[in-house]
């Protein structure tokens, strides 16, 4: 069971398939002052972006995807979040080898942090992408 703190804190989508990957990404998410939410398929993240997103709690502010693994199973994963309403106004950021810094063309312009990454490059990223005003808590109405 959620507490109200919980479900008024931002959060964030986060995919990466490789499990210690996705740990250091939801702390970084978590250092940010926001709630990680992993997921780890198109549906998982598709039923995430529902019951968080426009249409939900609204408390989903940003994606971040991995793409630096497999391109093809992150951009079937994007395209699914973005059959969602509303998602396409989220910010959104891509993990990705530096060796290909656009690995998915629909997602061309997303801001890109580029593996191996810290905590603390992932923490700023976050910061500098997610708007101000989606930075409040769900629960604040001013």
């Amino acid at each position: 069971m959620q507490t109200s703190q919980n479900k008024s804190r931002r959060a964030v989508l986060a995919y990466d398939p490789n499990p210690t990957t996705r740990d250091v990404l939801c702390g970084a998410i978590e250092a940010a002052g926001l709630r990680a939410m992993p997921v780890q398929d198109k549906i998982a993240a598709a039923n995430l972006a529902r019951a968080h997103g426009d249409e939900g709690t609204g408390d989903l502010v940003a994606l971040i995807l991995d793409a630096s693994n497999d391109p093809k199973i992150s951009e079937v994963i994007l395209k699914e979040i973005l059959r969602v309403p509303g998602t396409s106004q989220l910010a959104g950021i891509l993990l990705v080898h530096p060796n290909a810094p656009e690995p998915i063309p629909s997602a061309a312009g997303l801001p890109i942090v580029a593996r191996p990454f810290s905590r603390e490059q992932l923490s700023h990223a976050l910061t500098e992408n997610i708007p101000q005003s989606a930075m409040k808590d769900a629960s604040d109405t001013s």
